[in-house]
């Protein structure tokens, strides 16, 4: 009998929610507390006043050993209490509570008010194998309150926010970034801390098809590979059946999946009519009663999963040693997600002129493209601060082989050169693959740093990871690149599945991968360049990236008004995991053939790139595209000057929001449920957000239209628009102008709200004079940071911060006294302050209140504008 049969064999009787009150002993140390039964072990840690982290298992329960934490979390005090029915861990911000009769944890925040339990028989363990090892397939299910919603689990295309019944698998893909964190309208969080595979709501749900028909008929099928190119190949249809009995009439959450997407087609009828037309997940209200699903399928078998549980949500992963999760208390959403950056790591501030506008396109192929399009841009008086070199300047030396093709790239040097005294910033795409016969290839294969079996890299030996980062420095970093696009870094095509890296089987580790290739870059560049901030724009990621200086892009997505639409809830999706750096493809990577010409194709663009304005990055991408905006006609490249215009007036704001993320745990991009909890009606929606404390945006995602309804929440004073200055009140819909060449966006009453001069790019010169827009109607507060934009030492306390705050019943305007400094600041301001007060006065309006600071404390009471008429 092997050792790995006889573990399986003593873990096949293991049963949920197993009784804790036989036998039960409670142990503690300074760190932990231990509770064992006959039937498990539960082992409670406290990292801060905040955050407990939860282990269960039905032996002894692993090591703490963890990726995605900190090494360093401090710990918090606590104590522990023990009656006959309970045990209780208690920090000064929550509690964790025992029930020695079910077994059952409830969360209580400071004031003993509920935030959460495990449902009865939520608890699951089970033996389980990956490869020859030994493991455990886990599982546990928390029960919803009332009004309660949930949000979270990553970048997801299936166009929902509210994760409340809906299931939904955790795998890294393309257009998909799993990251197993829910965020609660209650004011808690849960961090799934599993580095594998991992589901929500989709325990006992899945169904099995009654019959299985080879139809005989074939589909040509439209395939794309990185290495084909777009290709066509022809599969048979084969159909699949299912049965469903719903209990009760009500909203379902259906989930649609095949396991290779590549070159499949997969469709379901519901009932006899089409529902689904994609891999994806969708709600349906369903009557009481039998339904029938039929789903086509030209490769791959489909997984059909319906949830048919509302009232409780559920985690699980198939490969795990313990049930382990990380339970954090807010009280506000915003709160969760602070504390989950402190112990999964601060976000680092990335250089200021990433907060600029990025021109990308696949590709520039030769060395002169790049420059010329960048050139084009200085000539129009076109904003612009990053330009990028995508993929295959490699050519004839193998796929990422760290060597621009001289055909093409002469001077790559001299490229880089160009670029900066054009007083802009290059980055370059890094694949994590490498052909294995280019002279890299060979050398990373004589190392054993492939993922065995593949030509991808195996970042978990962390040799493999740091030559990794050797070849970058001395091919790109070195002759003066400033950033890094990893593509790809799912990694593509799943192929950690069913294979061992360095650390052992893979699919532990399988959603992982990402993280570690950050990591490799982030590193790498901090010890090879310390004062240089690093940036990362790559496809994939996990929990804890984000303290390697990582932002994400949504895939390779199609440019049509519904994925663009679903973009908003993908990205609001992911930053709710705590992931603040999200941005898209801007106008779709795959475009229309005839994208230059299509007056329908303009709207679309430019209505993206409006949200991309107010996105944490500013970025148009497209395949096979000349993206740059003057190849879409004059009137497009003039609506469009108009919103790189504005990016670039708002970096005092955009840069002082960037510090709150870093310094305070804030978040950029924000979720209504962020700051309007307690809004019912602000909870469900999908098209509007915050970007900043201050504005609130509302895209418009549908063509032609004129006008456009907007839900503005409660809030005192109401809220302003933008552009016109007018008040609208709060609490209530509004139909608002929305012609195509402006856009839906607010700003709360009660806030300042910093613009900066024009700019063709970050640092073209000083920010000064910054206009001070006062929106009225509450008190406000605004700090305006500034450090050097380029370096670390604001690390090492070198920026400054001038504090603000608008007293609204007197009319004033208080510009504290600044605190800190660092080389280069000025010495004197210029503040322009404008109290907007109905209608919007020019940037040089007589009545605006000029103020030279210098550092000390001033006030100043600036006119009120008139009404607009």
């Amino acid at each position: 009998m092997t050792k790995v049969f006889r573990y399986v064999l003593s873990l096949l009787f293991a049963v949920s929610a197993a009784p804790l009150s036989a036998a039960t002993s409670v142990e503690s140390d300074a760190w932990h507390v231990t509770i064992r039964t006959y039937n498990g072990v539960l082992v409670l840690r406290p990292l801060t006043d905040n955050a407990i982290r939860v282990r269960y298992a039905v032996r002894e329960v692993g090591g703490e050993k963890s990726d995605i934490l900190l090494d360093n979390v401090p710990g918090a005090r606590f104590s522990v209490s023990e009656t006959q029915q309970s045990v209780v861990v208690r920090t000064s911000g929550l509690s964790a509570t025992v029930d020695k009769a079910s077994g059952l944890l409830s969360f209580t925040d400071a004031d003993g008010n509920l935030l959460v339990r495990e449902a009865e028989g939520g608890r699951r363990v089970t033996a389980s194998t990956v490869g020859t090892e030994a493991c455990l397939s886990v599982a546990d299910s928390f029960l919803l309150s009332p009004g309660e919603k949930l949000y979270g689990t990553g970048q997801f295309q299936d166009g929902e926010l509210v994760l409340n019944g809906l299931p939904r698998h955790l795998y890294q893909d393309n257009r998909q970034i799993a990251v197993p964190f829910v965020l609660s309208s209650r004011g808690y969080g849960i961090l799934w801390h599993n580095t594998g595979i991992s589901e929500l709501n989709m325990e006992g749900s899945r169904l099995t098809p009654d019959k299985v028909k080879k139809t005989g008929r074939m589909n040509a099928i439209d395939g794309w590979t990185p290495e084909r190119g777009s290709f066509k190949t022809q599969r048979e249809v084969v159909e699949y059946t299912y049965s469903l009995k719903v209990p009760a009439d009500g909203r379902y959450g259906l989930l649609l999946e095949v396991a290779n997407h590549n070159a499949v087609e997969v469709s379901l009828k519901m009932d006899g009519k089409p529902f689904l037309g994609a891999a994806e997940g969708r709600f349906v209200d369903l009557k009481a009663g039998k339904h029938t699903f039929l789903v086509s399928s030209t490769g791959g078998t489909p997984s059909l999963t319906i949830r048919t549980r509302r009232d409780a949500f559920s985690l699980s992963s198939p490969v795990a040693d313990a049930i382990d999760y990380v339970f954090f208390a807010g009280p506000d959403p915003d709160d969760v997600v602070a504390s989950y950056r402190k112990v999964t790591g601060d976000v680092p501030l990335l250089p200021r002129w990433a907060y600029g506008f990025i021109q990308c396109r696949e590709r520039y192929a030769t060395q002169a493209e790049l420059t010329e399009a960048l050139a084009g841009f200085r000539s129009r008086g076109l904003p612009l601060d990053t330009i990028v070199q995508d993929w295959q300047y490699w050519g004839k030396h193998g796929w990422n082989a760290m060597q621009f093709d001289e055909k093409n790239y002469p001077d790559p040097a001299g490229m880089v050169k160009t670029v900066h005294d054009a007083h802009a910033r290059i980055m370059i795409s890094v694949w994590s693959k490498i052909d294995p016969t280019s002279d890299l290839g060979k050398k990373f294969a004589a190392n054993n740093y492939y993922v065995p079996g593949t030509d991808w890299v195996d970042f978990f030996n962390p040799d493999a990871a740091e030559f990794y980062w050797q070849n970058i420095d001395k091919s790109f970093n070195s002759i003066g690149f400033d950033a890094w696009w990893l593509d790809a870094t799912e990694p593509e095509g799943d192929i950690l599945h069913e294979r061992d890296v360095f650390t052992g089987p893979g699919d532990r580790v399988r959603n992982e991968y990402p993280l570690q290739v950050s990591r490799a870059v982030y590193t790498g560049q901090r010890a090879a360049s310390p004062e240089k901030r690093v940036f990362i724009l790559t496809r994939s990621a996990f929990s804890g990236q984000q303290r390697y200086a990582s932002t994400v892009w949504s895939g390779d997505i199609g440019a049509n008004w519904d994925i663009f639409r679903r973009q908003i809830t993908a990205g609001l999706g992911y930053v709710a995991t705590g992931m603040p750096y999200w941005t898209t493809d801007c106008a779709g990577f795959f475009r229309p053939d005839n994208q230059y010409t299509n007056p329908d194709y303009h709207e679309l663009f430019l209505r993206w790139l409006q949200f991309a304005t107010f996105c944490p990055l500013q970025r148009v991408h497209g395949s096979g595209s000349k993206t740059e905006l003057w190849n879409y006609g004059p009137d497009v490249e003039k609506q469009a000057w108009k919103w790189l215009y504005l990016r670039y007036r708002m970096l005092p704001y955009l840069y002082s929001t960037a510090a709150e993320v870093t310094f305070s745990g804030a978040s950029m991009m924000r979720p209504l449920v962020m700051d309007f909890a307690s809004d019912p009606q602000a909870l469900d929606l999908k098209g509007e957000y915050l970007f900043g404390r201050s504005l609130l945006v509302a895209p418009v995602t549908s063509p032609g239209v004129k006008t456009w309804s907007v839900y503005l929440p409660a809030t005192p004073g109401g809220w302003f628009s933008f552009f016109a200055g007018t008040r609208l009140p709060g609490g209530s819909v509004s139909e608002v102008d929305a012609p195509i060449d402006t856009m839906p966006l607010f700003v709360k009453a009660g806030s300042i709200l910093p613009l900066g001069p024009a700019l063709l790019y970050s640092d073209e010169k000083a920010q000064d004079p910054v206009e001070i827009r006062v929106y009225p109607g509450a008190d406000a507060d605004f700090t305006l940071y500034e450090d050097d934009g380029t370096t670390y030492a604001y690390e090492k306390g070198a920026f400054s911060r001038i504090p603000m705050h608008w007293d609204d019943a007197s009319g004033t305007l208080t510009i504290g006294e600044r605190t800190g400094s660092f080389p280069g600041m000025p010495a004197a301001r210029h503040f322009n302050v404008l109290r907007v007060g109905g209608g919007m006065a020019p940037i040089d309006d007589a009545s605006v209140a000029k103020v030279l600071y210098t550092g000390e404390r001033v006030s100043v009471t600036p006119p009120a504008q008139a009404p607009a008429e």
